[in-house]
């Protein structure tokens, strides 16, 4: 990749027009696009264009000619070397699923996929192709790919003249806008086949959607929200992490808030604050639970200690991983209290097993209590959480996107262990009633 940088950038007038015309038309007609994206010798002519070593004019008209001239190739060699192509080791590596997908799509969306597969790297080298096996009409295909390349090959063009010695931060930009392109086609395809389903068997999708909804049934209404809730909950976390590794989003407001606090920790507000945390710590988040579990054990309520075990096990387990897999650094002094807290930063885990135990404790405890007490627990718990989660920002002991990261991650966790236990709990119900069905009815009878 490098050498073909610089072997471009060394060039100029002649040589690099033909330099440049072979790697875009080559990325569809030999599938060079798979290892070397056209885009990027579109972008190094932009370069050498605002450098004055190649005219900008030219190059528009060597761009657009040379991809709307390479798709073409492309197509014919699909179109005649189809099952060739696909036997080679090229057509092993994308695979038979993905050809026979690929077609299929192309002989329902043929035309927007021509046009939206030309910012997309390995798209812009295989859909011509695959518009050739499929026996899209070249008319039809050329129209489609006249169009793209007159606006994909200018504006990648004009990004290089534009960004000049910064084309490498463009080429970045381009790959994250093809991505996104890709993941839209992917999701409009997918929206295009359900609507599809559903309008050719619309009383089938009645009946699922009624069964996702009732309350009564082990797949139904608690699987459904307890999904939801799951992907909300780590698309949050996600978002989180992503800012904490990147350095940005959330993980801005990190070092300001510190230094807001560290000035204006009071002797007071400090101490309190060591008391709260306690309540997050491992010795007294084991101490609770092992209590808790043991008493509700010892009365019959085995379900609910094995769900408050099993949550606040699991997000042990589960801060330790992330822990090491992210390897993020406490704040340091003075932004900290003190050192006596060490060891990684992300998650915290503190917030996460205090989130685990408390937030078990309130689903557990509210299912036997009515109205207001409900309310009262629920509430009463969750502050506890909160409290030990500001606690560890106050002292200074984890930034405030650990904290953040623990809460959704927690979220996510305490979301699957009480929808098994919600969906566990109604098959459970529904065999004992079926169980109870068969007793009741008469020696020889037939069953419904």
């Amino acid at each position: 990749m490098n050498t073909v940088v610089d072997s471009v950038l060394s060039l100029s007038g002649l040589p690099a027009y033909a330099l440049i015309a072979l790697l875009v038309g080559g990325e569809a007609a030999a599938l060079v696009g798979i290892v070397l994206p056209g885009e990027v010798a579109l972008l190094l002519g932009g370069v050498l264009a605002s450098q004055g070593r190649i005219s900008l004019p030219v190059l528009l008209v060597v761009a657009v000619t040379a991809a709307v001239v390479g798709d073409s190739l492309g197509y014919e060699f699909g179109r005649h070397g189809g099952p060739a192509l696909q036997r080679s080791r090229v057509g092993r590596f994308v695979g038979r699923e993905r050809w026979a997908r690929g077609e299929q799509f192309l002989e329902r969306r043929g035309g927007p996929a021509v046009l939206l597969g030309r910012w997309v790297g390995v798209l812009r080298a295989l859909v011509p192709s695959l518009a050739g096996m499929g026996r899209m009409p070249y008319r039809r295909f050329l129209l489609w790919n006249a169009t793209g390349a007159l606006v994909w090959a200018p504006a990648v063009v004009l990004a290089g003249y534009t960004a000049g010695a910064q084309y490498r931060r463009v080429e970045s930009v381009f790959g994250r806008a093809g991505l996104l392109i890709a993941v839209a086609v992917v999701v409009g395809a997918g929206i295009a086949l359900l609507v599809h389903s559903v309008r050719r068997d619309p009383q089938r999708w009645r009946s699922r959607v009624q069964r996702r909804l009732d309350p009564a049934h082990p797949l139904g209404l608690a699987l459904t929200a307890g999904l939801t809730v799951c992907v909300v909950a780590g698309g949050a976390f996600g978002a989180v992490l992503e800012d904490v590794l990147g350095g940005d989003g959330i993980a801005l407001l990190d070092h300001p808030v510190l230094e807001l606090l560290a000035p204006h920790r009071t002797v007071a507000w400090t101490a309190l604050a060591r008391d709260v945390t306690l309540l997050g710590s491992v010795a007294g988040v084991l101490a609770i639970t092992a209590a808790v579990a043991c008493w509700w054990w010892l009365r019959g309520s085995r379900s609910d200690a094995l769900v408050l075990v099993v949550a606040v096990l699991g997000s042990g387990l589960i801060t330790a991983s992330v822990k090491l897999l992210v390897g993020r650094d406490r704040p340091a002094l003075p932004l900290a209290v003190d050192t006596a807290e060490r060891g990684l930063s992300f998650p915290s885990g503190h917030s996460l097993s205090s989130l685990a135990l408390y937030g078990s404790l309130a689903y557990l405890l509210a299912r036997g209590l009515r109205s207001w007490r409900r309310v009262a627990v629920v509430t009463g718990l969750l502050t506890v959480v909160v409290g030990v989660g500001a606690s560890r920002a106050y002292l200074g002991y984890h930034w405030v996107s650990d904290v953040l990261g623990s809460w959704t991650l927690g979220v996510l966790w305490l979301s699957a262990v009480f929808t098994a236990d919600r969906v566990l709990t109604a098959r459970h119900v529904m065999s004992a009633g079926d169980v109870a069905v068969e007793q009741r009815r008469p020696v020889g009878a037939a069953a419904p």
